[in-house]
């Protein structure tokens, strides 16, 4: 636990320096980031009672990126969707193509829900809402931090709306340029 809050510190903190690059970025199907991350947050879904809903990207869906940084963007947001959803809850995941030929993500939870001065909050370093989920989890207030972080390293952008005792939603936008021709060609 401890290591994985150092490795997010350091994560984070070269992205700030401008120390962090895209240079070992590959093409991998979506599929593979989005399969990965919900086997690392399904035990935690059946922990605490929540649905995991996936609806997963064609196999033709590529994104050129650093596989890990993708897998570590939806490992924190399906673990703090899960985190923030009572029993008996769901989380969905899902994708989508966009018109001009970027792709998004999107994470939605049945969860507690955040204000707008609470979503600003939970974007800082360290930012921890405060509700009566927090007591039953760890964290340190960094994942939605680093997920905006690692998107934005990738030309993407990170979007959350959420309403209180609604649920949440997280919307990743890759550009175009992140999407390999192949998925592109695919959709048309």
């Amino acid at each position: 636990y401890l290591l994985g809050i150092i490795n997010d510190i350091v994560d984070l903190s070269k992205i700030e320096a401008g120390k962090m690059s895209l240079e070992s970025a590959e093409e991998f199907p979506l599929r593979n980031a989005f399969g990965a991350s919900l086997s690392m947050v399904a035990p935690l879904g059946e922990k605490f009672g929540v649905t995991l809903i996936s609806d997963q990207p064609d196999e033709n869906v590529r994104l050129l990126a650093v596989e890990r940084m993708i897998r570590q963007i939806l490992i924190n947001l399906l673990g703090n969707a899960v985190k923030f959803t009572n029993s008996g809850g769901c989380v969905y995941i899902g994708g989508a193509l966009l018109p001009g030929g970027g792709y998004c993500i999107s994470v939605r939870d049945t969860g507690v829900g955040m204000t707008e001065e609470e979503i600003g909050k939970a974007l800082q370093p360290f930012g921890q809402i405060q509700n009566h989920m927090t007591a039953k989890h760890n964290g340190t207030g960094l994942g939605l931090p680093l997920a905006k972080a690692m998107m934005e390293l990738h030309g993407g952008t990170l979007e959350i709306s959420s309403v209180p005792d609604l649920g949440t939603t997280v919307l990743l936008n890759f550009p175009a340029a992140r999407i390999s021709a192949g998925a592109a060609a695919a959709a048309a």
